[in-house]
């Protein structure tokens, strides 16, 4: 047996792989639970894009659920297309407009600097899109500065 296979090592190796499977196991259930569907499809999730927001908020939280069988993320902006982030040097592509998007199981705000919340706040079509979305969503969550913008609507 090498040194970094000793019975120890194997034991801990053992312990962290069951740790994450249950958490994963854990995080699974209980994300399939968030929005069940009566069709037995998984959760609808959105995440609103606006301009100026920060790049990690949306798409940091998308990546886990949209792991999940039969779960849907979809990017919204006030329209389809690209929207800048607060550098403005990169874009998302929003699939949907918010004309479009009349349901979700889950609605995500992300957070952005000051030129991007306070637009946010001030674009009467968002905070009325996000009220509208409230009435029906499981959950409505945000990240970061996205919290000032829920707050508005």
């Amino acid at each position: 047996m090498s040194p970094s296979t000793t019975r120890r090592n194997v034991l801990r190796g053992t312990v962290a792989t069951a740790a994450l499977a249950a958490t994963v196991a854990t995080a699974h259930t209980k994300a399939a639970y968030v929005a069940p569907r009566v069709d037995g499809t998984g959760p609808n999730i959105g995440s609103l894009l606006y301009d100026g927001y920060s790049l990690l908020d949306p798409t940091g939280p998308a990546e886990v659920p949209s792991r999940l069988p039969d779960a849907t993320v979809t990017m919204i902006g006030e329209k389809r297309g690209a929207v800048r982030t607060d550098t403005g040097d990169v874009a998302v592509m929003a699939d949907r407009s918010l004309a479009e998007v009349t349901r979700l199981d889950v609605l995500l705000v992300p957070g952005a600097g000051n030129r991007g919340t306070i637009a946010a706040m001030n674009n009467q079509p968002l905070p009325r899109w996000i009220r509208a979305m409230h009435r029906h969503t499981r959950w409505t969550t945000s990240v970061c500065t996205g919290s000032i913008v829920l707050a508005a609507a």
